[in-house]
């Protein structure tokens, strides 16, 4: 049995993710042994673990009726001088869970099939989960605030402070799409949105980043597929990140136009609490006799 296993990985050396199940030339019969194979190495799955359905993102945050939509490209300038919550939308969570049960089953398949795995692994250590893909989201968008919370609704963030709100959504999805007798064809999902909502419920401006990217390649070696298929992932994550800072480079704007005054606070909808300082009285001197 050990040899046959051997014989059967040796053959498998030729594909990886999906279609580690897959072959060129041996036809049906043999996929159902490759599938047993695989399944007990990487676990049950064909390397596709479908998204989960977006829900609306404002469920249970705030009631969405009571939200006044404004332009979608609002500029909010000045933002170093306020408190920002973020909070993750409903979907957050399911997405990052789902889709580390293929983070999970993929470096299984690069343990058990790579001739040397390390490299590929920690490579991929560095970007692949679907937790970092969210922080680096954030990461972009915290600088741009004087300090920033973590909350789980409107209510919760206003009452630590915040200023304004960052509903952070985000969808994250890898497809098989190649036939067992090749090409390998693969579907990349990485999207972002975020929504501000401010103290008077005003809830602008709303960013939707969304690309999905399909790649056609030949199988090679084990290596340099994985190797190919991790260059298909972090591409199509750096480039919605990258639009995700250009849209937030246009409308967060940390800098106001024209500086704060010293003593003047500032609320939301531009409104001045305190007036502008008054310069000190001067003091009477005596004159000296």
């Amino acid at each position: 049995m050990a040899m046959l296993n051997k014989i059967l990985s040796v053959a498998l050396l030729t594909i990886s993710l999906g279609y580690a199940t897959h072959t060129f030339a041996f036809g049906d019969v043999f996929k159902a042994i490759a599938d047993a194979v695989v399944e007990g190495i990487a676990g049950p799955g064909d390397g596709n673990f479908p998204s989960p359905p977006q829900k609306e993102r404002l469920i249970n945050i705030v009631d969405q009726n009571s939200i006044k939509v404004g332009s979608k490209d609002r500029v909010i300038s000045g933002t170093a001088n306020y408190k920002l919550a973020i909070i993750k939308s409903v979907n957050v969570d399911e997405q990052i869970n789902t889709y580390q049960k293929f983070v999970d089953w993929y470096l299984k398949l690069v343990k058990s099939y790579a001739s040397n795995p390390d490299p590929i692994t920690t490579e991929a250590n560095t970007f692949i989960s679907g937790n970092q893909y969210y922080e680096k989201a954030v990461g972009l968008l915290k600088p741009r605030f004087t300090s920033t919370v973590e909350a789980k609704n409107l209510k919760e963030a206003f009452e630590q402070g915040a200023d304004y709100v960052a509903v952070v959504d985000i969808k994250l999805e890898f497809k098989p799409l190649g036939t067992p007798t090749g090409p390998l064809s693969i579907s990349n999902t990485a999207d972002i949105s975020m929504l501000v909502i401010d103290k008077t419920l005003a809830a602008a401006p709303d960013i939707l980043i969304q690309n999905t990217v399909i790649n056609n390649y030949e199988g090679t070696r084990p290596d340099e597929n994985f190797r190919k298929e991790l260059a298909f992932l972090k591409a199509i994550r750096d480039k919605t990140l990258s639009e995700f800072e250009t849209q937030l480079n246009k409308v967060i704007i940390a800098e106001a136009d024209d500086p704060p005054v010293k003593g003047i606070r500032l609320e939301l909808g531009n409104k001045v609490e305190s007036a502008k300082p008054q310069p000190k009285a001067k003091q009477k001197t005596k004159k000296k006799n």
